[in-house]
């Protein structure tokens, strides 16, 4: 008895010996197995081929986005017995249809092949290699409680596909080496193609998809792949890669030379006036990108010509004539303890210039008053002022802002920065994660010397790192160091379906801190709904590699596989996350392969069905394109086929 309570319990996992003779125990029934732990999703997938069932087709299933689950499962006492639920395989029966059962929520990539084997979890077809009839699906959704059916249609995998390069005057470009960048949406890959003497090389793409091709050449021998420096011709090409769609080969392409470009530069003074001065590049696309490339000096007119540039982006340096240049600090210089010995400093700010190929680039630069902020930083009991690095904004990327700090004092002074408003940003450093912001000011700088005192406040919670004991891993790879993002301490959560009543089980999450262009944790809810998060590896050397901004304010992106998409919702720092799924959408359009509609295919397409009956997640189109997308609210269940041959949906 525990408070007056007897205490039951079940006769596995260790709960009668944790008992110990002091509870009641009862064995479960032979219908509660292991596997009842995991939600009863399941996946019917049929195998097509030339729009009839193929029977005894391999499908494989690989479960995407519960990262390093898998090889847990395979260092666990439990072995392969999780790795089957998000790894397996099964072959088609007489109807060609495969069947799936109690599968962990999620998407997943279906692989159906026609071999004596089933493609295994690591199969990886190269970009240029060609291989045996198969049928791909990817980002396949299953929710729980939701059976799923689903076509795959079996089909030869492109093969080659031959082109024929010309010159912008129609000459083949004959036994000749030539770079070709190739990729799905936008070339992301390259090598070399060798052409014969009527200009015609063969090049293997790997899948099916619309590919971007961008292929150059020069006048003279090709030293290396792919060709970024000009002068050289290029060729651009979209191509619409499908057994069901041949090409007309060899597909022509002619190449548009691309000539180097010129920088024109005018120089001003601080009243805006033309100046007589010197202007250097120090740092772009050429061949030193570390050293002063070109240097000239002003004519009457203020301007500068730089010829024979590659295209690209230029940092530029330019000194007025006569003016008074900032405070040289030097690599480990001091700062002179006077003000108004930094007073009185001119700077040209405005530093970059982009030169296009085969054309001429004018940039104007205006010389601006500089100025500095000097202050002391006040850190809270406990904490040394060398744990708050500091940053300042300004509108001048390429200008350098160094500070010196006294760590003993706390005093500091940074600068030079351009005269004006400017933001302050103050962060806690850390061992291992992302810096958290803990103080923000406002701050004029004169041409001269503000003054600024910081006084940082400790968050409570806030992004920390991880108590997983796995933050601050550093990997060395071909892109450069990689680290390991810190989940956030106090920013748990729980996923709520569509209406906020229901837990959300199985919900994808993603957490965008500031500053970062990528997800720095990841989370998968539980039954319950509730987000935990893990660390992601954030790899480094470079810009944001997507197509928007870093955020300024802490978000999570959550979504449900299968269901419902995804909801962007702002946080505050050390307060738990509430997310409330949006509703289903629907979406119609029309879809053409080659510009021609798509034929009415014979075997069913993907649907879902609810535990109230038949319920349709995707029709197909109707004749001439048209149709319509539409993901149900409710949890249903999925089927899948393979299909091969033809190709068609």
């Amino acid at each position: 008895m525990v408070n007056g309570v007897p205490v039951v319990g079940s006769d596995r996992g260790g709960i009668p010996e944790a008992l110990g003779g002091a509870g009641i125990v009862l064995p479960l029934p032979d219908r509660l197995t292991p596997a009842t732990r995991i939600p009863p999703t399941a996946e019917k997938v049929t195998a097509v081929r030339d729009g009839k069932p193929l029977p005894g087709a391999w499908v494989s299933l690989q479960s995407d986005g519960v990262a390093g689950l898998t090889q847990w499962a395979r260092e666990s006492p439990l072995g392969g017995e999780l790795d089957t639920r998000f790894q397996p395989s099964s072959r088609a029966g007489a109807d060609g249809v495969a069947r799936f059962a109690n599968l962990f929520p999620g998407t997943y990539r279906i692989l159906v092949n026609d071999g004596p084997d089933p493609l295994g979890p690591h199969f990886f077809q190269w970009p240029q290699s060609s291989g045996p009839p198969l049928g791909v699906a990817e980002n396949v959704g299953v929710a729980a409680d939701q059976e799923v059916e689903f076509s795959v249609a079996i089909h030869p995998q492109p093969d080659t596909v031959r082109f024929r390069v010309i010159r912008p005057d129609g000459a083949s470009v004959a036994d000749q080496n030539v770079s070709i960048s190739y990729g799905l949406r936008s070339p992301s890959s390259s090598t070399s193609l060798k052409l014969d003497a009527q200009g015609v090389g063969t090049h293997t793409f790997g899948s099916p998809g619309l590919w971007a091709v961008d292929l150059r050449f020069l006048d003279s021998p090709m030293k290396s792949s792919p060709v970024t420096e000009e002068p050289y011709y290029q060729a651009e090409a979209l191509l619409p890669v499908s057994p069901a769609l041949a090409l007309e080969e060899p597909v022509l392409l002619q190449g548009i030379r691309h000539d180097r470009g010129s920088l024109r530069v005018r120089l001003l003074d601080v009243a805006g006036r033309p100046a007589r001065g010197t202007v250097m590049i120090v740092n772009g696309a050429g061949a030193d990108p570390t050293g002063v490339q070109s240097a000239g000096t002003t004519d009457a007119r203020g301007e500068v010509r730089f010829p024979d540039l590659p295209g690209g982006e230029y940092e530029v340096r330019g000194v007025v004539e006569g003016s008074r240049p900032p405070f040289d600090l030097g690599p480990s210089g001091r700062y002179p303890e006077e003000d108004d010995a930094l007073k009185g400093g001119v700077a040209v700010t405005d530093l970059s210039a982009k030169v296009e190929a085969g054309a001429e680039a004018f940039a104007e630069f205006q010389a601006r008053p500089v100025g500095y902020v000097r202050g002391t930083i006040h850190p809270p009991a406990g904490l040394k002022a060398s744990d708050y690095p500091f940053a300042i904004d300004t509108d001048c990327p390429w200008f350098p802002t160094p500070w010196r700090l006294d760590p003993e004092t706390g005093r500091f002074t940074l600068g030079p920065v351009p005269a004006g408003r400017h933001t302050l940003k103050v962060m806690r450093r850390r061992d291992a994660g992302p810096w958290p912001t803990v103080g923000i000011y406002e701050v004029d700088v004169p041409d001269g010397v503000a003054r600024l005192d910081l006084r940082p406040v400790e968050p409570v919670g806030g992004l920390a790192p991880s108590t997983s004991g796995r933050s601050g891993k550093v990997m060395l790879g071909m892109g450069g160091l990689s680290q390991e993002g810190a989940a956030p301490f106090g920013a748990d959560g729980m996923v709520r379906m569509p209406g906020g009543q229901a837990p959300a089980f199985a919900a994808r999450a993603l957490l965008f801190a500031p500053s970062q262009d990528q997800p720095v944790a990841s989370s998968v809810s539980d039954a319950a709904g509730n987000l935990t998060w893990r660390g992601r590896w954030i790899p480094g050397g470079g810009p944001a590699r997507g197509d928007g901004e870093p955020a300024e304010k802490p978000k999570a992106v959550v979504w449900l596989p299968g269901l419902v998409g995804a909801a962007l919702v702002e946080f505050e720092l050390a307060q738990p996350i509430r997310i409330v799924l949006p509703g289903p959408q629907a979406a119609a359009g029309r879809v053409t392969l080659g510009g021609q509609p798509i034929r009415r295919p014979e075997c069913p397409g993907p649907r879902s069905r609810g535990t109230s009956g038949p319920r349709r997640a995707r029709r197909h189109p109707e004749p001439g394109g048209l149709g319509a997308v539409q993901r149900p609210l409710r949890s249903a269940r999925a089927h899948a086929r393979p299909v091969s041959g033809s190709g068609r949906p």
